[in-house]
């Protein structure tokens, strides 16, 4: 897993904006994600969901439209963009720091009594 703060986004973004984001983590496995959910703070878990929405956002305002471009061949339900992927993901990572939560906090709560 590679951590990197103030992250020049240029090489990664559709026009070469000399952008930089505060965080970015690249994992390879599900464990290194389950460690980067584990260690979120309350102020970094929506941002997946506000980043993909206002990227979706920023495609209707300037071209009137949002464009999908991920095709999932193997299955036949939607095409996708990166942001409506953002969206998905950071949803999904969401519920899934609350209910660690919840399981965490029932089991501190069962070894109390």
């Amino acid at each position: 897993m590679k951590d990197f703060y103030d992250f020049n986004l240029k090489e990664h973004n559709t026009f070469g904006i000399d952008v930089k984001c505060r965080r970015f983590i690249e994992f390879e496995s599900v464990d290194e994600l389950l460690q980067i959910v584990n260690s979120l703070t309350d102020a970094d878990k929506p941002l997946l969901v506000l980043g993909g929405g206002i990227g979706n956002l920023i495609d209707r305002v300037l071209n009137g439209e949002v464009v999908d471009y991920i095709n999932l061949l193997f299955m036949r339900f939607a095409v996708f963009n990166f942001a409506d992927i953002c969206v998905c993901v950071g949803v999904a990572l969401w519920v899934l720091v609350i209910f660690l939560d919840e399981v965490h906090a029932d089991d501190a709560a069962s070894k109390e009594q």
